[in-house]
């Protein structure tokens, strides 16, 4: 299944013999670049909209 939708962030998530997930995120305030890597299993998530700050960003899910 593949899933597209607006977020804070750009996300894939592969399941496979081994399971990964790659996080990334674009802070268009600060313009920093955040990459989290982690094999803690199929990890779709939920998205915080709350908060002073906010991230632009599209969650691909598959």
């Amino acid at each position: 299944m593949f899933l597209l939708s607006p977020s804070a962030s750009l996300r894939w998530d592969l399941v496979d013999t081994l399971t990964l997930f790659v996080e990334a995120q674009f802070d268009i305030a600060s313009h920093d670049l955040v990459v989290d890597i982690g094999t803690d299993g199929d990890i779709a998530g939920d998205v915080d909209y709350g908060g002073f700050m906010g991230f632009v960003g599209i969650d691909y899910s598959f």
